[in-house]
């Protein structure tokens, strides 16, 4: 009854959320707006209004004088896809009061677009090079060494240098390149970045110690560094030298890798030269530790961790294909026309901001804790019984308050799509299936949160042959993820591959629960049943979506400033309204968070009391020593 009341509610959320509000075409003639779906979408790229024209893969586009309408160019597949959402003015130029600024334009194509997929190159690559050996380093393994970790991390360099000489050479020699006249410097940017995975590996040693040793606060900011002077420089370099194009995404990210290396490099070098009494138990005392180093005693690398290295490895190819296997479709089929890829892309990119900066870090972080804290291969009974038993409570929560979150933005993600999107990239992304998209991308958010709780303790239990065995499973779900990125998208447009995401992800968290019932088999824990929303909070979020529906009809989103402030403040006050639900009936949620916030408080208070005592006991050392100096002058 439970699980039948679950599907009921989430059922409910979802119709009510994903469906799009009724609008008029408001006069515009045929060619501008239809009816697609049951979606009235209005298509301002017609010819007919006005704002700039494609017809049959000729994009009008600016020439270098683009003041004179007598010099308008037309550009054959050199445009990217992302400039044709810049509306033109009369003269079928950018119109800079609506210029988006995530982009910049240059005769017609997307520098920025442009720089962003070499950046997905990049992550690809890093994840490639890099995954399996966070995953076999951090496990809880018999018999390694800090020595075996240091050398097995700086495999990674070598690894990512390999694929990324692989992957220079598919780029720029087997797939087609765009019209250097168009998009300039190609090929300096695409060896940049990969230059820039291979530099971020440099510090990988040090990122594997830092996650080990929780020094939370140098991973941010390392991350915070590297991140704020790429885009610095980046910024800088466009608006000072605009004629570089994708040189100036380049240039900022080889410096802002740089920057992230000597970030950590620097803690660490003064972290183990301080040679405070507090650090004596540090496994590394000088900065030669970090360095791979044979031992006398034992083998350059360990057994078991190479082996459940290579498992991994496997393993990540076939994930970053189910992560990423829409764009190679979208790409290589033609599935979407350009202009459909540009909004695909955009709301994308937006859309994944809350899974990268809230959802991966807490992914990270179990990860690191269900690694350290289980046994590979082995079952609950056959765990020790307290860390067993802890790992059941944060599991438990941990999917409980991903559930929480990820409903709160399915649900008042949706009704604000529209309004998000309309002051992002104004009415040429609003208006047309951008809302719908993102709409179906909410429900795929909170997919992805559970899956990246699961995930993170399924892997970190798998030994080697159940990651095999995995491994085989995985190609099954490419299969499913391949039929529903060819089929899906061919109804349902843009979002089809969301669709297609989600019943992808949907097969993964499947296995995931057959995995940890079978963990938990025989015990009296259930830790899934937390995934079971609480009838109060179904409720509110029900209510919430009703009066936010009734909102955007009457308030939003063409009647002025005023009306959308009012939108968006009942928005807020159901916002408050589900969260003071979620403290007075979630209390496991209400109190994981809150027993989380005090002690990570109270953990800082202690490391600044010892801080104080410790400069305290170095002052009094000092001051004796002094003394015993001027007595023995």
């Amino acid at each position: 009854m439970a699980a039948i009341r679950a599907c009921f509610v989430f059922g409910i959320i979802i119709v009510l959320t994903v469906s799009a509000p009724d609008r008029t075409c408001d006069g515009l003639p045929s060619e501008c707006c239809y009816i697609q779906e049951g979606v009235v979408i209005k298509d301002l790229r017609a010819e007919n209004c006005k704002l700039y024209t494609e017809h049959q893969g000729l994009v009008k586009t600016r020439s270098s004088n683009c003041n004179d309408p007598n010099t308008l160019t037309i550009h054959n597949n050199g445009c990217e896809a992302m400039c044709t959402f810049l509306p033109l003015n009369n003269y079928g130029c950018v119109d800079t009061q609506h210029r988006n600024a995530w982009l910049y334009c240059r005769n017609g194509s997307s520098v920025y677009d442009t720089s962003n997929g070499a950046c997905d190159k990049r992550r690809g690559v890093l994840f490639l090079g890099t995954e399996a050996f966070d995953n076999a380093s951090l496990s809880k393994i018999e018999g390694k060494t800090w020595r075996q970790v240091i050398n097995l991390m700086w495999l990674t360099v070598p690894l990512t240098w390999l694929l990324s000489c692989i992957c220079i050479g598919v780029w720029l020699y087997v797939w087609k390149c765009p019209d250097p006249e168009i998009i300039p410097n190609y090929y300096v940017g695409v060896i940049s970045y990969a230059m820039a995975a291979v530099i971020a590996t440099l510090a990988r040693p040090h990122f594997t110690v830092a996650v080990s040793n929780f020094f939370t606060g140098l991973r941010v900011g390392a991350v915070a560094v590297g991140e704020s002077f790429k885009v610095l420089i980046a910024v800088i370099l466009l608006w000072s030298r605009p004629e570089w194009g994708i040189t100036c995404f380049a240039v900022g990210q080889i410096i802002g890798e740089i920057l992230y290396v000597i970030t950590y490099y620097t803690f660490f070098w003064i972290y183990v030269n301080t040679g405070d009494e507090v650090d004596k138990n540090f496994a590394f005392q000088s900065t030669r530790d970090f360095f791979p180093k044979w031992s006398e005693t034992k083998p350059f690398l360990n057994e078991r961790m190479a082996m459940l290295t290579q498992s991994v490895f496997r393993q990540s190819l076939l994930k970053i294909f189910l992560t990423e296997g829409e764009k190679y479709v979208m790409t290589i089929f033609g599935v979407l026309s350009l202009a459909d890829q540009g909004v695909y892309g955009i709301v994308n990119n937006l859309g994944s901001m809350i899974p990268r900066f809230v959802f991966q870090p807490v992914e990270e972080s179990g990860r690191v804790f269900f690694s350290q804290l289980l046994l590979r291969g082995k079952k609950f009974v056959e765990q020790p019984k307290d860390e067993a038993v802890l790992a059941y409570q944060v599991l438990k929560h941990l999917l409980r308050v991903m559930l929480v979150i990820g409903c709160i933005i399915l649900v008042f993600g949706n009704n604000y799509a529209f309004l998000l999107l309309d002051l992002y990239g104004g009415e040429h992304i609003s208006e047309g299936s951008g809302p719908y998209i993102l709409k179906w991308f909410c429900v795929y958010v909170l997919i992805l949160a559970i899956n990246g709780i699961m995930e993170c303790f399924h892997f970190a239990l798998m030994n080697v042959a159940e990651t095999d065995s995995y491994n085989k499973k995985m190609l099954l779900f490419s299969v499913v993820s391949l039929v529903s990125t060819l089929l899906i998208p061919q109804y349902f447009g843009g979002a089809g591959f969301i669709i297609a995401n989600i019943v992808s992800m949907m097969t993964r968290i499947f296995y995931s629960i057959l995995f940890i019932r079978e963990f938990y088999h025989g015990t009296e824990y259930r830790p899934l049943k937390s995934l079971i929303p609480s009838i109060p909070f179904c409720i509110s979020l029900i209510i919430s979506s009703l009066i936010m529906k009734l909102s955007e009809s009457f308030f939003c989103c063409d009647q002025g400033l005023i009306f959308r402030l009012v939108h968006v403040g009942i928005g807020g006050l159901s916002l408050l309204g589900v969260i003071g639900v979620i403290y007075f009936t979630e209390t496991d949620v209400s109190d994981f968070v809150i027993k989380h916030y005090r002690k990570t408080k109270a953990e800082k208070r202690e490391a600044e009391e010892r801080k104080k005592a410790e400069e305290a006991k170095k002052r009094e050392e000092n001051g004796k020593k002094s003394e015993e100096d001027k007595k023995l002058e």
